[in-house]
């Protein structure tokens, strides 16, 4: 499926759109680290037309393409990657641009052409293998993408001991000599969290491995309850084992685009925790100091800020870096699956979609009935609701309605799935996400956190304000047609000034290349909240 390293490529893919660059249609250079026969290096390599590889190691070779084709050097990965077993050695070296070439890293100096000088910007006319290495992974382009093994940067104020990698000493970086835009991680532990922190800082783009390459393991579980639903039906004789096989075959593709949801909504989320990190500071900081009081949390392990360092940021209004809200998110994912596994929820949820849009649709549209008795039900509907809430109402949600009104997060969670549905929400975000490669993406992230307000202002409503625990079905049932009947009269409703302010938001939006009709959706917004008391 290659799926790890199309997970990864969704994070490449957000941070070139915020950098304004469509990787899809648009030439950009990339350095890399495996050979095509590696499953990431090799997948990741091939999922746009657009790559100029012009540099990538291995264990065995230096591989350097100073001004490569991108038509034609792909159609050379491809055929790497179709080969068994090849090495960067297999590459032909007639496709290999002017003063490029393949060259083993046993040899004792590797002579320099000036074109490979022009790309590495160095003076020298040869180099010890180790010194070339450093010197790629120091070169100036738009993508660095790991896709091997081994950690290959570091943070300026650590030993090499810290990336506990003994056999890359010789070839391994400070983060603050890297000079590329993005990091793509397909491959795992390829940077210590303090490098990671220490490129964000210094407006480097990337996440952690753990986001990056996420979608393996999030395939790897869909396979095995996909398995559980479809053993049950095996042993109740309603299938054979090998028609169980070709249906598993089938819907492979559909896993595929399944998981990737989910990386392109947990990037999402990623830029929207970014857009507001400086403001939301104090409140991260709150929200670290309550998960280390539940013992959930270790600061120092997982590298984040303490007291000294957090009120350093703020007064510079500087907020926590993408890797390091990267390590929250996790924290506070898993915190949330574990509460509301425990909680009534799932099971007010057996009959939703929370856990039939978990399953392919062929699935849904003949084993539906099975699906709320799936052993691991509880654990699916609980895994569905802490992504989407967290991804979709950010990370301190939870925490900021708990403080403030006393409900625990199962009861949170219900005001949510309330407040998403009587405002429709998931059109809207649809909408949005359509908009990727068309308006700029700051537009985007600001629609979205409009709708983020509006979604967290109901759920604190319905809390304060409706006999709890909330009946998810009887309120939406209840709130629904009237908040559609308020969002088509607002405009004529609202007083002069305000209907000014609002057609002037409309405005702004249509010349930022918004459909009129989104632009309005997302102008009432504020105005729309009322909907409750009314």
């Amino acid at each position: 499926m290659g799926i790890t390293a199309r997970g990864a490529w969704e994070s490449v893919k957000r941070h070139f759109r915020e950098l304004g660059v469509d990787t899809q249609t648009t030439d950009f250079s990339v350095v890399g680290i495996g050979d095509m026969a590696g499953d990431v290096f090799g997948n990741g390599m091939l999922l746009s037309r657009h790559i100029k590889l012009v540099g990538a190691f291995n264990h065995l070779h230096i591989f350097l393409d100073p001004q490569p084709d991108p038509e034609t050097s792909f159609k050379e990965r491809e055929r790497l990657f179709a080969m068994p077993r090849s090495s960067w050695e297999d590459y032909d070296q007639k496709l290999v641009s002017k003063g490029g070439g393949v060259f083993p890293r046993s040899a004792k100096s590797i002579p320099l052409s000036e074109q490979m000088r022009a790309l590495l910007g160095v003076e020298n006319t040869n180099m010890p293998p180790n010194d070339l290495i450093r010197a790629l992974l120091r070169t100036s382009v738009d993508l660095l993408w790991n896709g091997g093994i081994g950690t290959y940067v570091k943070s300026k104020d650590e030993h090499h001991d810290a990336a506990g990698d003994r056999a890359n000493d010789g070839v391994r970086i400070d983060a603050t000599e890297l000079r590329c835009k993005v990091i793509g991680e397909g491959g795992n532990l390829g940077f210590t969290q303090l490098g990671r922190i220490e490129f964000a800082a210094n407006g480097g783009r990337m996440y952690t491995d753990a986001i990056d390459n996420s979608a393996g393991v999030d395939s790897s579980d869909h396979e095995v309850n996909i398995k559980i639903l479809l053993d049950d039906v095996v042993q109740n004789g309603d299938m054979t084992g090998k028609q169980r096989n070709r249906l598993l075959a089938e819907m492979t593709e559909e896993v595929g685009s399944l998981v990737l949801r989910n990386n392109y909504v947990q990037t999402q989320a990623m830029s929207l925790a970014r857009a507001q990190a400086p403001q939301m500071l104090e409140v991260h900081a709150r929200l670290m100091r309550q998960l280390e009081r539940d013992g959930e949390l270790n600061r120092e392990v997982e590298f984040l800020p303490g007291k000294e360092e957090i009120d350093e940021r703020m007064s510079v209004e500087r907020g926590l870096t993408e890797p390091e809200l990267s390590v929250l998110l996790a924290y506070v994912k898993i915190g949330l699956f574990k509460q509301l596994l425990v909680s009534d929820l799932p099971g007010d949820c057996l009959d939703g979609e929370e856990l039939t849009h978990y399953f392919p649709t062929p699935l849904r549209e003949r084993f539906r009935a099975l699906m709320p008795s799936h052993r691991l039900a509880p654990d699916i509907i609980s895994t569905e609701l802490a992504n989407e809430i967290v991804n979709r109402a950010g990370m301190t949600f939870i925490f900021r309605l708990s403080e403030e009104t006393g409900a625990d997060s199962a009861d949170i969670s219900r005001a949510y799935m309330i407040a998403r549905q009587v405002f429709d929400m998931p059109t809207a975000w649809a909408e949005v996400e359509a908009l990727d490669n068309v308006s700029e993406a700051k537009v985007q992230t600001d629609m979205l956190l409009e709708g983020r307000k509006l979604v967290e202002r109901a759920s604190r409503w319905l809390l304060r304000n409706r006999p709890q625990p909330l009946d998810v079905a009887a309120n939406t049932a209840y709130f629904a047609d009237g908040a559609r009947a308020v969002a088509r009269v607002i405009p004529e409703v609202i007083p002069e000034d305000g209907r000014a302010q609002m057609e002037k938001g409309v405005a702004r939006l249509v010349a930022a290349k918004v459909p009129e009709e989104l632009a309005r959706r997302v102008a009432i917004y504020k105005e729309l909240f009322s909907t409750l008391d009314i």
